[in-house]
């Protein structure tokens, strides 16, 4: 049995009857369109984290198809962490199932984007900003443009 032939099944057996039909379509997309292109590797049993690691390299920077220009962006980090969680789940199966000994998905990391913390007035600020100000009568940052 190869990697390719291991998410198809997983695809099947696992992922589709336990998630949504929404869920199971992005799961999918990603699938085919991600990892089964590149998923020929070795067996499972012979899947190492360096096969792993060529393989998300190689999805960053590539994505499905090889393109000629050197301009090409790659794909972005959520979708890496989109191809790494279900690649990763799929293994972890495997895992279960006794297929393998350990994931060699787990050694890769993609963190997700830090939140951007606002700083929000409080009602006392906004009313000393807001409070008219010499006759003005609208907000005096409408005075700037």
């Amino acid at each position: 049995m190869t990697v390719r032939e291991w998410v198809e099944d997983w695809m099947e057996r696992c992922d589709k009857p336990n998630m949504r039909p929404t869920t199971f379509a992005a799961h999918r997309y990603v699938m085919q369109n991600h990892i089964l292109p590149g998923s020929n590797l070795a067996p499972p049993k012979q899947l190492t984290e360096v096969d792993v690691g060529q393989f998300l390299d190689e999805r960053k920077r590539f994505g499905s198809h090889r393109p000629e220009s050197a301009d090409y962006p790659g794909l972005s980090d959520e979708t890496m962490r989109h191809i790494h969680r279900i690649l990763q789940q799929c293994l972890e199966r495997a895992v279960e199932d006794k297929v393998i000994a350990k994931n060699p998905a787990r050694t890769f990391h993609y963190t997700n984007p830090r939140a951007v913390k606002a700083n929000v007035l409080s009602a006392m600020e906004k009313k000393i900003i807001w409070m008219p100000q010499s006759g003005w009568d609208t907000c005096p940052c409408s005075r700037l443009s």
